[in-house]
């Protein structure tokens, strides 16, 4: 499966495109994969300085939490 949606900000200099991906690997496994992508290198590293990385990895380790209470 696929998930794409722009994330808008008060600056257009900081927008991003998003893309995640649902990769099946067997009955009871899902890769996700989590894409962020800055319009310019500034962007970029206003991304990373903020903590962008820590927070996908933050939300798909929640996500994987939930998941696993649901029996999923």
């Amino acid at each position: 499966g696929l998930l794409e949606y722009e994330h808008a900000e008060p600056e257009p200099a900081d927008c991003f495109h998003v893309t995640v991906t649902f990769d099946e690997l067997g009955p009871t496994r899902t890769r996700v994969t989590l894409c962020m992508r800055a319009a310019s290198a500034a962007g970029k590293a206003r991304l990373v300085k903020f903590g962008a990385v820590e927070g996908g990895v933050e939300t798909l380790t929640r996500l994987g939490e939930v998941l696993a209470r649901r029996g999923a």
